[in-house]
């Protein structure tokens, strides 16, 4: 039988159609007509739990939930669901608290594009993975949410990808989340993610263990080739090992349209990036800074990106600006084998601290005409001098 709508949920129900076609590139343009709408409250409604409407939802069905402190864990157990709060463009009034008992959102029955989960903050989980939203072998849209004050024992403090998940993160903010080793906001691993107009930001990687693949205070990407970044904002996170703002390693994701700013680490302030090719398009890179001290090996890691490790990344239109290691100016260290570190124009020459950008490899000849800024090489000689802005307009690899 066709349910008739209520006429108060008539524009909650179009704006829930509106931004998910919007999303999904008309995937699904509308419920089909045998959907429902279960209506969570926290009190007067036919449901008083998030998870109870889960539960009683079936595949196409809308799960409206009024504003309020749901204290939950939830698991959408492979349903083709969309779980919306009443005011999908404000998270704060609707909010799921997982009261440190494990992750606050579990996504591990194949999910797919058909499960969305819009305008909720999502807080106050811990797991060993993914405090705030655990991702395993699914691809759901997580637009509109506000992604706090999470943690992991391990990793993905706000959100972790594994096993081939391929989730699409939009419009979210994720803030002030913790991880133990890696990935403070976010952590990939084997899974390919596309994160758009995100704000990441505050969040820490204490990366402290034997593990030498571990930091990303903002994001962590392993082995997750098909990672997409782009549009956000990635400021003021930390690591204690290594990148701060992103750490990438072996793998080739692409970062677009970004503003990385103000992150902090030992090496690579807003980037480090391991035996990876990445593609980095059209961002800004500045106020970063790494903070290990001068004269210890590989110290002068790149306040701005360190690529390390045969890494080759492609990058076409980035600014530098600002970036230091400790008080020194460090835009870029390219470091290959710590047998053969090198670092040129580590010294002042003529007043002038030279430094914008670290050649930190034996075979640095295997590069595109030495990089190229303001048309004329950089490197050897013709160092950029302290104070300049650094734009790369193209480097690539051979």
């Amino acid at each position: 039988m066709l349910r008739i709508i209520p006429e108060n949920m008539k524009n909650v129900l179009l704006l829930i159609i509106f931004l998910t076609s919007t999303h999904m590139a008309f995937h699904w343009m509308a419920p089909s007509v045998n959907a429902e709408i279960k209506e969570v409250g926290m009190e007067g409604y036919e449901y008083t739990s998030i998870q109870g409407a889960i539960d009683a939802a079936s595949d196409h069905d809308i799960v409206l939930v009024h504003p309020g402190t749901y204290v939950e864990n939830i698991n959408f157990k492979g349903k083709a669901i969309t779980l919306t709060s009443e005011d999908p463009n404000d998270p704060s009034a609707t909010i799921i608290d997982g009261n440190q008992v494990d992750s606050v959102v579990i996504f591990s029955s194949e999910e797919d594009g058909d499960t969305i989960i819009k305008g909720f903050q999502i807080v106050n989980g811990q797991s060993e993975y993914g405090g705030g939203i655990l991702c395993v072998h699914a691809s759901p849209f997580i637009i509109n949410c506000m992604i706090q004050s999470n943690e992991a024992n391990a990793q993905g403090g706000g959100i972790f990808c594994y096993d081939s998940a391929s989730p699409s993160i939009s419009h979210c903010t994720i803030k002030n989340n913790k991880s133990e080793y890696s990935g403070g906001g976010i952590s990939s691993y084997l899974s390919s993610p596309t994160i758009t107009d995100c704000s990441i930001m505050e969040n820490t990687s204490h990366g402290a263990s034997p593990y030498a693949l571990m930091g990303g205070g903002g994001v962590y990407c392993y082995e997750s080739s098909s990672l997409i970044l782009e549009g956000c904002t990635i400021s003021k996170n930390q690591a204690e090992q290594g990148g701060g703002g992103i750490y990438l390693a072996y793998g080739s994701p692409t970062v677009r349209d970004c503003i990385i700013s103000e992150n902090q680490a030992p090496q690579g302030g807003g980037i480090e990036c391991r035996a990876s090719s990445p593609t980095i398009f059209a961002c800004k890179i500045r106020d970063n800074t790494a903070t290990k001290e001068p004269g210890w090996m590989n110290s002068y890691a790149g306040g701005g990106i360190l690529f390390e490790r045969d890494s080759m990344p492609t990058m076409i239109n980035v600014l530098f600006q600002g970036n230091k290691q400790n008080e020194m100016i460090s835009e870029i260290c390219f470091f290959d084998n710590p047998g053969y570190f090198h670092a040129e124009g580590l010294m002042d020459i003529e007043d002038d601290i030279l430094v914008r950008i670290h050649i930190c490899d034996q075979n640095s000849n295997r590069w595109h005409s030495w990089y190229r800024f303001f048309g004329k090489p950089c490197g050897m000689n013709h160092a950029c001098r302290s104070g300049d802005i650094l734009f790369v307009s193209h480097l690539q690899k051979n």
